[in-house]
Formats: structure tokens, C-alpha cells, sequence
């Protein structure tokens, strides 16, 4: 499920809108996730820098 969340937010990412800003700028995003292992930091990770990288902000 979160594949395909993320499949479709880097579809629009080069989008522009009327300022000529990335569809995304100034939104503030972030997963929850619970768990102490190794994968599920792995997995909140991955989806905290998949957010970043299209403009998201990640509060701490």
C-alpha cells in the first residue's frame, strides 16, 4: 500500500504550480510507525527520505 503512495507522489513531483513551486513546497509530511527493530527503522527511513526528497518537510 505504501508503494503505491509513494509511486504516485513521485508522478506529480515535477509538476509546477502557479508560483512556479514543486507541488509540494512547504507541506509538512511524516510516517508512524511502531516498533523497536531493525526494520521498521529501516522502513520509517525509507519512507521519511522518499517524502524529503520531493519536498516534503520532516518535522523532528
Amino acid at each position: 500500500m505504501c508503494t503505491k503512495v509513494i509511486k504516485r507522489l513521485y508522478s506529480t513531483s515535477g509538476d509546477l504550480n502557479e508560483h512556479g513551486q514543486y507541488p509540494y513546497y512547504g507541506r509538512v509530511g511524516g510516517c508512524l510507525i511502531t516498533g523497536n527493530e531493525d526494520g521498521v527503522k529501516h522502513c520509517s527511513m525509507s519512507i521519511l527520505y522518499v517524502l524529503q526528497h520531493i519536498g516534503y518537510v520532516i518535522p523532528p
